[in-house]
């Protein structure tokens, strides 16, 4: 069985950004805590699509959507869990385009999304070498007709399942959560969660997608281990 990951909580506040380092995160007099997050498999993927096929639906085929056994160019490759989760389906929506939507892109499809051939290589140059213009980053899913998000698909990258988030009418682009693609997965479990505590007579919709890249402060994990 494939390990949880454990996070650290200073008082109410969890240690995400890995460009922090802990002595600095920490406070005097704080308490520190560490969070057990459950490992992704496919007993755990089963429960998040159930709550997808109750708010939306999953697909077995859509255009534009690659299967979990297409071939991908040599050096690239998804993340295991996406692959399972894939299979169960390759197209996932929440509810609809402006909530949540999972897949992998055909590159036709993808290219749609920066325009064409030229507009991407504009990405390309104002965003970097690294950039979800490239080859090696394919599309996973978006949270509205503007956002979407990329994960880096270079199997011998430090940052392989790192998932980053593009808003292509705003030309901007951010890392959305670190690798492991675990984390990514996270977030999308945290945001369907909110989306059914939300009262149904309501016409409140919660936060995007997008914002639920962090653990929420004030969060009641399942289980905590002090240190």
């Amino acid at each position: 069985m494939t390990p949880g990951r454990v996070s650290v909580i200073c008082d109410d506040k969890v240690w995400t950004d890995p460009e922090i380092q802990l002595k600095d995160f920490w406070k005097e007099g704080c308490t520190l805590t560490a969070l057990e997050t459950p490992a992704w498999g496919v007993a755990r993927l089963e429960t998040l699509k159930a709550k997808f096929l109750k708010h939306g639906k999953l697909e077995k085929e859509a255009d534009g959507c690659r299967k979990h056994d297409a071939e991908l160019p040599d050096g690239l490759a998804l993340p295991s869990i996406l692959i399972e989760l894939m299979k169960m389906g390759v197209k996932w929506t929440f509810k609809d385009l402006f909530h949540l939507e999972i897949f992998v892109l055909t590159d036709e499809a993808n290219l749609s999304i920066f325009g064409d051939e030229e507009c991407r290589e504009d990405w390309r140059e104002e965003h970097g070498d690294d950039t979800c213009a490239n080859t090696w980053w394919l599309c996973i899913g978006n949270s509205s007709e503007y956002d979407y998000y990329y994960v880096n698909a270079k199997e011998d990258s430090p940052d392989f399942g790192q998932v980053r988030h593009i808003v292509n009418n705003c030309d901007e682009e951010s890392i959305y959560t670190q690798a492991p693609f675990d984390n990514f997965l996270d977030a999308v479990e945290r945001y369907v969660d909110a989306q059914e505590r939300l009262q149904t007579d309501s016409d409140e919709e919660g936060t995007n997608f997008s914002e639920y890249n962090r653990e929420p402060i004030g969060r009641k994990p399942p289980k905590r281990h002090r240190l």
